[in-house]
């Protein structure tokens, strides 16, 4: 019973549903919450979900915590989920596990030679359910073809775990607060951190600065907002400040189009001369102050990437304003080219 509503969700283009004990569930389309055509779940219903869906261990986390998270994998579908049993309040939330090709959608050259140095610290950037760990997928993909490094990954079951199981090393949220000299972290040359929330700031750093790769998601509006989130948690120091921008390589914003057609990005690769601006805390400074030729070769904005996507007629005109945060900009640019 479950399984056919997840497929029906599926084929309606939904990536969320909400299952509540004693309630019609719920499915996200076009951003919007909407009934299925059905009875509200039944008590016999909610216990399906939790046999189809739990290991006997999760079942018991369940009952012992009152909530726990999940994968759930259906056929040709995954999907993360999170279940709580509170008092008379009895959810289920299932998400997609997107699983796309985003990265084939990024055509900045300097992007793709920054991650092949494969140290430093990386951002990837944006909002929910917006496919960064399947960028991040696609990324560390292409990198272990030419270099099959020993990779940690911090994070909640997720589509990662298809990436090659004899060199990398799943860990659970508990281990993010582990000191960054714990043995497990021994041979380790890549390290993953795909919570969306971070703290342990200075972790990171440290191991950025030994000389390793760093790669860190993050819930963010933009390329700015993210910046202006990390000065907020690791405060004014500028000392601190100083250790973090010498070690940031890039940061990547990913936005999907409606449809899931193709992946929009702003890409920030950080440059030598990006840095003392960046230290003032203002990041749109850095877009009126920086050297314009050093700009454009490692800024690309969000229309930039929708002109890409428009050429390469992934996304149409209507698409391409429906997704832009600055229409009067992309329009300009668009008159400029003949389009």
């Amino acid at each position: 019973m479950i399984n056919d509503i997840l497929n029906k969700i599926k084929s309606k283009s939904a990536t969320e549903v909400q299952f509540r004990l004693g309630h019609k569930t719920l499915i996200k389309n076009q951003n919007e919450w909407v009934e299925l055509d059905r009875e509200s779940l039944s008590l016999s219903e909610w216990e399906d979900l939790k046999d189809l869906c739990l290991e006997n261990a999760e079942k018991l986390t369940l009952e012992t915590k009152g909530f726990v998270r999940a994968i759930y994998q259906n056929k040709d579908q995954q999907w993360s989920l999170s279940i709580s049993e509170y008092r008379d309040s009895h959810r289920a939330y299932f998400s997609l596990v997107l699983d796309l090709e985003v990265a084939q959608s990024i055509q900045s050259a300097v992007f793709w030679d920054k991650v092949k140095i494969k140290k430093g610290l990386y951002l990837f950037v944006g909002e929910q359910h917006q496919g960064k760990t399947a960028l991040l997928k696609n990324i560390l993909s292409e990198i272990k073809k030419d270099s099959p490094r020993l990779m940690a990954v911090h994070g909640h079951s997720s589509s990662m775990v298809s990436l090659n199981m004899d060199s990398v090393v799943f860990l659970n949220e508990d281990s993010l607060n582990w000191d960054y000299q714990h043995p497990i972290y021994d041979g380790i040359d890549i390290i993953v951190v795909d919570f969306n929330a971070i703290a342990n700031w200075e972790k990171w750093i440290k191991f950025a600065e030994e000389g390793r790769c760093v790669f860190v998601t993050l819930s963010a509006s933009s390329v700015g907002n993210s910046l202006d989130q990390i000065i907020t948690k690791i405060g004014n120091s500028v000392h601190y400040l100083r250790r973090f921008y010498e070690v940031l390589s890039l940061v990547c914003y990913q936005k999907l189009t409606a449809g899931h057609e193709s992946g929009l990005h702003e890409i920030l690769v950080m440059h030598d001369s990006f840095k003392k601006i960046l230290l003032e805390n203002d990041f749109s400074k850095l877009m009126s102050l920086a050297d314009k030729d050093i700009l454009r070769k490692n800024y690309q904005s969000i229309n930039q990437s929708i002109i890409q996507n428009l050429v390469r007629r992934k996304i149409d005109i209507k698409t391409a304003f429906k997704s832009t945060p600055h229409p009067d900009d992309l329009d300009l640019q668009l008159k400029k080219m003949g389009l």
